[in-house]
């Protein structure tokens, strides 16, 4: 992505007092990482894991959002807290090498850990030190189990949370639901694991906004409790869900201030 002209020179200026891009790097190659910058706001991606050399971001320490690649990559040298980073997306990662990446972020708000080998410590770790993070993406992370996912909760602050095609089962959503009582868009789609009276906890969740319950296994009465009770409910997807016709018929009728998306 190009960078924006009005950035061009500011950013020119950064890269030459920056004094800790090792020779490996030419400046062709540094600029390729440069996504986009605004003002207030470097989005850098790291560069090629391929290449020799590290990047020692300490002159970046104000950016406010990071990318990371897939794959291999070098470790990322840890000699500042970057206290503005409030952007984390390890989306897709391949290897676990950041387990203990987390406490480098202090105000991350959002992190977006979908399709990555992540383990159950990692998830934890987030969760409990960044104490400001309000959205989370673990879909299709597949090596996340209850230990992992049961932590969620203490995530007090989430308003987003995504658990696609996880192992989420009763237990771990039953205590995500009464801790994470913030929360206004939750996903569990493709979540069979949890049994339809175990959903009814979603009802606890009384700021809802967004709910995909799509490929799961909600009934209809667990559903009209859900609906009940989170009145500011907009949106449910229900693709793939056990719902008559009948009964999606009265839900439409019975709820219309929200939005029910079945099967087309």
């Amino acid at each position: 992505m190009t960078v924006p002209k009005a950035n061009q020179y500011s950013i020119e200026q950064s890269f030459q007092t920056c004094t800790n891009i090792q020779d490996a790097m030419t400046d062709e190659e540094v600029n390729k990482q440069i996504q986009y910058v605004t003002d207030n706001d470097l989005v850098l991606q790291i560069f090629d894991p391929n290449k020799k050399g590290t990047v020692n971001l300490e002159s970046f320490s104000h950016m406010v959002q990071l990318a990371l690649p897939l794959g291999e990559y070098n470790e990322i040298r840890r000699s500042i807290e970057w206290q503005k980073v409030k952007k984390v997306s390890l989306s897709e990662l391949t290897r676990e090498r950041i387990f203990h990446f987390h406490d480098l972020f202090p105000h991350l708000e959002y992190l977006d850990l979908s399709y990555s080998k992540v383990s159950n410590l990692t998830l934890v770790n987030f969760c409990q030190w960044c104490n400001d993070l309000k959205v989370l993406d673990v879909t299709h992370c597949k090596e996340l189990s209850l230990p992992g996912l049961g932590r969620i909760g203490h995530a007090a602050k989430l308003e987003r949370l995504d658990l696609g095609y996880t192992a989420v089962d009763c237990i771990s959503l039953s205590h995500i639901c009464k801790n994470c009582t913030e929360l206004k868009i939750l996903s569990l789609k493709g979540c069979r694991e949890i049994p339809s009276n175990a959903m009814e906890n979603l009802s606890l969740l009384s700021k809802l906004e967004k709910l995909d319950l799509s490929g799961t296994n909600i009934d209809y009465e667990t559903l009209h409790e859900i609906c009940t009770k989170c009145t500011d409910l907009q949106k449910i997807i229900l693709s793939d869900c056990p719902i008559s016709l009948e009964e999606k018929e009265f839900l439409n009728f019975r709820f219309d201030q929200i939005s029910f998306e079945f099967d087309k």
